[in-house]
């Protein structure tokens, strides 16, 4: 418990400065991986509560959940150019083979 402290401590310290500095790509990093390390400690919780930094934390949450082969996958409507109307017809006429 004590060396998660420990851990925690400064990584809370360098989330806070960049947040202050506005280097937000940074701050979420450092303040989500605080957030893993001891999400019960008193002063990333307190940092949490300024506006916008709870947010970007989520964010980098959702990024780091969706995975790197994410920026690769193409929308949906990409993959399926013909759209619905097409894949109907398609249905249509594979059933009435």
């Amino acid at each position: 418990m004590r060396r998660q402290t420990e851990f925690v401590k400064p990584v809370v310290g360098d989330g806070e400065r960049a947040l202050s500095e506005g280097h937000t790509a940074d701050a979420a990093l450092a303040l989500y991986k605080a957030q893993l390390g001891g999400p019960k400690n008193k002063r990333l919780l307190k940092v949490m509560q300024e506006t916008g930094a709870k947010g970007l934390v989520q964010k980098m949450e959702l990024d780091h959940i969706r995975g790197p082969q994410a920026a690769s996958i193409p929308p949906i409507a990409a993959r399926h150019r013909g759209g619905i109307s097409s894949t109907c017809s398609m249905r249509r006429a594979t059933r009435s083979t």
